[in-house]
């Protein structure tokens, strides 16, 4: 029996079922028991690994990390194969720069990285490719992002698609594989803020010049007339082309609330050969998170994972901090022919998935289980943290070995971290610590097998009415012009406010605070710091469950019932130090 004794897990509707319990950043390694290490990064108040690479002489970490007072900044850092520190850098985009040097009243663009590709013929002497975002805190939209660097991380060159014709508004890239001129990218882009943004694919060359780009919006609709947003979360090749993998919103839900997994195949030129979308039953959005090839697999030849629930980011485009450390949902494996049809789908409870890759003969997945990193193959936990966590990309190692890396994260800071997993012969032993799982029909499938009826769940019981209620009613009271108290459990919370310059020009401020558990004052003034004239907060816009607080995509919106009042004070105010500029006037 080989280490890894499930020799065609994810081949069938059998074998599926059976996935079971399986500058820049300081470096700080830590060794451990059977050979393993860990590398953490112990200084950042926020950082999270987004990708991990496993090269043949150690491995690529790249993500996002942000100190107690400055902006998120995208990483990347060179381990050798023992889980030692080769080099560290980190990559300000010149949109951010040019701020930090301007001394920029308001917010500062942040920048990030989600994930790298080997560049050139794929050799470490030919360096990589960093792929990543910018986010603009004024406009709340993203924009991609490519450096090249050579092996040691110095750059080579860096594009923006900030002025990408036809595409420059609003993009982001979550996942790419290289191809025989350059690369092919996946993400979402929009037409413009607050608006609809469809599934993508741009090709770009071994220069970074995109060669094309299409969008591919999930249903037949407007992009500039609606909020809803379609996305790509990976890609791989195929025998005839690609396939692709992610979610989109659809028409009968609210936007963001419910979304469905979403599986693609193009061919080499980009069109579409046939699409698959479907949903699992856990409450909350279904999300396609990684897709990838099989081999020897007969007719199933796809295997796609992700995750299910209210709460299931996967995080490529975090950079508050601290971040709510719940990860809440299940997981699910699915597998396709060749052709696209979908020849099994199963659900790992509990166990959110965000990453996958073959591993001799059987399929490693990554993310968290209850809660917590996690690393496992069909009948075996190769690794399960024990902290608050998840694992956001896994990979093998020149040794053999897995490498798994992701995020930490409590009540004060998120940390990134990189663990190796020695693997673990399983010679006469027997299958130890299984997830069960459970076949689920997909939610969309209009003759499900029938299930053997259940027995009757109890009644709950009816409510006391001399109780208080549990459940409040979340609040927003604005104390004063710059001040709000919110009361509530909510992810995020942006807050709008105006001020005035010293020459009296008005300025306007729409950005995150993060998030509320409980109750909490939230002064303009801590947030953004001292203005000459204000600030007067003008709305509180509440998010429940999100994984990037957008504007307009709130589920609460309180607008300042004083503010007439606080803009007069200021104007009046304006107009005894003698400034009467028109902008003042809003």
């Amino acid at each position: 029996m080989s280490r890894l004794d499930r020799r065609h897990f994810l081949c069938s509707a059998a074998t599926v079922a059976a996935l079971g319990s399986v500058a820049g950043v300081t470096a700080h390694r830590r060794t451990l028991p059977d050979a393993a290490w860990e590398w953490t990064d112990d200084d950042s108040a926020f950082s999270s690994v987004t990708s991990a690479r496993c090269v043949d002489d150690g491995s690529l970490l790249v993500g996002t990390a942000r100190d107690e007072s400055g902006e998120s900044q995208g990483f990347a850092l060179k381990l050798d194969s023992e889980g030692n520190l080769e080099w560290s850098r980190r990559y300000v985009s010149p949109d951010q720069q040019d701020a930090l040097e301007q001394e920029v009243i308001g917010p500062i663009p942040q920048d990030g990285l989600a994930f790298a590709l080997e560049a050139g013929s794929g050799g470490p002497e030919d360096g990589y490719l960093l792929v990543g975002w910018t986010y603009f805190d004024n406009t709340a939209v993203y924009i991609a992002r490519l450096v090249r660097i050579d092996p040691a991380g110095a750059v080579l060159w860096e594009r923006s698609f900030a002025d990408l014709e036809d595409a420059s508004a609003y993009s982001f890239l979550a996942n790419g594989v290289r191809t025989d001129d350059g690369y092919l990218l996946c993400g979402i882009e929009s037409p413009g803020i607050m608006l609809g943004g469809a599934g993508w694919v741009v090709s770009v060359d071994e220069d970074g010049d995109v060669d094309w780009h299409r969008r591919y919006p999930a249903t037949d609709r407007n992009l500039e007339e609606t909020s809803r947003q379609d996305v790509f979360r990976a890609i791989t090749e195929t025998p005839g082309g690609y396939a692709l993998a992610g979610h989109f919103d659809p028409e009968d839900e609210s936007p963001g609330t419910a979304e469905r997994a979403w599986v693609v195949g193009i061919d080499e030129d980009g069109d579409v050969h046939w699409d698959d979308r479907f949903a699992l039953e856990t409450p909350g959005s279904t999300r396609a998170y990684d897709v990838l090839v099989r081999g020897d697999c007969g007719e199933s030849e796809l295997a796609v994972v992700g995750a299910a629930g209210p709460n299931v980011p996967r995080g490529q485009r975090l950079f508050g901090q601290p971040f709510d450390p719940v990860i809440d949902g299940d997981g699910f494996l699915a597998s396709y022919t060749d052709a696209g049809e979908q020849t099994a789908l199963e659900t790992l409870p509990e166990t959110p998935l965000f990453d996958a890759l073959e591993y001799g003969d059987d399929l490693v997945a990554g993310g968290a289980r209850e809660n917590r990193g996690w690393v496992g193959t069909a009948e075996r936990t190769f690794f399960e943290d024990d902290r608050s966590s998840v694992v956001t990309s896994v990979c093998e190692t020149a040794a053999g070995d897995l490498l798994a890396a992701g995020r930490r994260t409590d009540d004060e800071r998120t940390e990134a971290f990189a663990r190796l997993v020695s693997a673990l012969e399983t010679d006469d032993e027997e299958p130890t610590d299984e997830v069960p799982t459970e076949k689920r029909e997909r939610a969309d499938d209009p003759d499900p097998d029938p299930e053997p009826d259940e027995p009757d769940e109890p009644d709950e019981p009816e409510p006391d009415p001399d109780d208080p209620d549990p459940d409040p009613d979340p609040t927003v009271e604005f104390l004063d012009c710059e001040t709000v108290r919110v009361v509530g459990e909510f992810d995020d919370v942006i807050l709008d406010l105006i001020w005035w310059s010293e020459a009296g020009q008005l300025g306007t401020i729409t950005e995150p605070v993060g998030p509320v558990s409980g109750e909490r004052t939230i002064s303009a003034t801590e947030e953004f710091g001292q203005f000459t004239y204000g600030p007067i907060v003008t709305s509180v816009e509440l998010f429940e469950d999100i994984e990037v607080a957008t504007p307009g995509f709130g589920d609460t919106l309180e607008t300042n019932p004083n503010q007439q009042a606080c803009e007069a004070d200021i104007l009046a105010l304006l107009e005894t130090d003698g400034i009467d500029d028109p902008e003042a006037l809003g």
